[in-house]
């Protein structure tokens, strides 16, 4: 689970300064808004963990019904 943490505060870290500064992630584009961050593979990796068996099993332990990953 750190892992995940850290993975998740890495991206933010490199999406705050274009956040913070008002500027765009990315300028739409016909594939859609984020379809050139959801292709970076730094992305495509944290998806692939938060979508991980393990972490659902987490959030159904820690949450119950409160919180239902969907994935």
């Amino acid at each position: 689970m750190t892992r995940l943490l850290a993975l998740g505060l890495a991206f933010l870290t490199m999406i705050a300064p274009a956040m913070t500064a008002g500027a765009p992630l990315r300028v739409g584009t016909s594939a859609g808004p984020y379809a050139e961050i959801l292709e970076d593979p730094r992305v495509a990796k944290l998806i692939a963990i938060y979508r991980s068996p393990e972490v659902k099993q987490f959030i159904l332990d820690r949450f119950g019904d409160t919180i239902i990953p969907t994935w």
